[in-house]
């Protein structure tokens, strides 16, 4: 579905920080809740024969957890690249969340792990952050890889 100027639906889902942040949390929720629901149908069809209910109960369980455990995977990588990358978290903290004044107003040296560990709400703004930083922390790191294959390169060479 296109929106104005040619961008499709899609790409404001899949590039934006709430939009990652929610597909994530359903693959992994939708992962793990046909695992635990699909061995839940099993275990209660020997058990009693029928695996309705056990399905429908473990799928459900496996999706809540599945999705729990995405975000606090999510929240803790969150956190170290905070650390390491302060400014630029805090660039895209501030651009996904525009209509919240304080972030705004905050120095960069507020922007800590444990500023953010305060309130779930906070955390859901750092992750939220985190992944729509995610193609620059890339870049960041291809870069170091660049550099560290160069030094290794010039120092072979330079023993030959």
């Amino acid at each position: 579905m296109l929106l104005k100027h040619g961008i499709e639906l899609t790409d404001c889902f899949l590039y934006s920080g709430p939009g990652l942040f929610m597909l994530r949390s359903l693959v992994s929720g939708i992962s793990t809740a046909t695992v635990v629901g699909v061995s839940s149908g099993m275990v209660g069809s020997m058990i009693w024969g029928t695996a309705g209910l056990p399905f429908l109960i473990g799928s459900s369980l496996g999706f809540a957890f599945g999705s729990y455990r995405w975000y606090e995977v999510a929240t803790r990588e969150a956190m170290v690249q905070l650390d390491l990358y302060p400014a630029l978290l805090q660039m895209h903290i501030t651009s996904n969340f525009p209509w919240v004044p304080d972030l705004h107003s905050r120095k960069r040296d507020w922007y800590t792990a444990e500023t953010f560990r305060r309130s779930w709400v906070m955390k859901s703004m750092l992750v939220v952050g985190w992944l729509s930083a995610e193609s620059s922390l890339r870049e960041i790191r291809e870069r170091r890889e660049a550099r560290l294959v160069e030094e290794y390169v010039a120092a072979e060479e330079e023993s030959e």
